[in-house]
């Protein structure tokens, strides 16, 4: 069973975004925003409980050595602690939190990447630059967001997140 987008401030259009980077990480599962990366792989542990702050478990090891990467969007403790700094409201790793974050990274690296706005570009269904996002999601390379985001649009509306 898939998890949705938690917050009240999620409109259609981010709903659609965040479930496609949920699918493109592989975490648009139950139990989504606790999974730690690597799900058990090589003796990883597969989930946290404790969202008082970002786990910072090394779930697993890459070909860029040791991934922390977590819960729902598979946001790292570096990411994390980044994000946490330019913005005092992610006081845990709540499901909230951790949304409110993948929006706030996405527009980010969206606007530095393309010069453009995500949430102008998502409302207006422009979605040929969501491809450079491929670098803060990995999941990206593999999945092509514009199709998974257009699939998720299709099927989210004001009253199903």
């Amino acid at each position: 069973m898939e998890q949705q987008a938690v917050g009240d401030w999620v409109t259609p259009e981010i709903a659609a975004f965040l479930n496609s980077i949920a699918e493109a990480e592989g975490t648009n599962i139950e139990n989504s925003y606790n999974i730690v990366v690597g799900l058990g792989k090589e003796g990883a542990v597969p989930y946290f409980s404790d969202y008082s702050q970002h786990p910072n478990i090394i779930g697993m090891r890459t070909s860029h050595g040791p991934s922390t990467a977590a819960g729902r969007y598979q946001l790292v403790k570096q990411t994390w602690d980044d994000l946490v700094k330019k913005n005092p409201e992610l006081t845990d790793f709540s499901p909230n939190n951790q949304d409110k974050a993948a929006w706030i990274l996405a527009q980010r690296d969206y606007k530095t990447k393309t010069g453009r706005s995500l949430a102008d570009d998502l409302k207006n269904g422009e979605t040929g630059y969501l491809s450079r996002l491929k670098t803060t999601w990995v999941g990206f390379s593999i999945k092509d967001p514009a199709a998974l985001y257009n699939k998720y649009r299709k099927n989210t509306n004001a009253t199903n997140r």
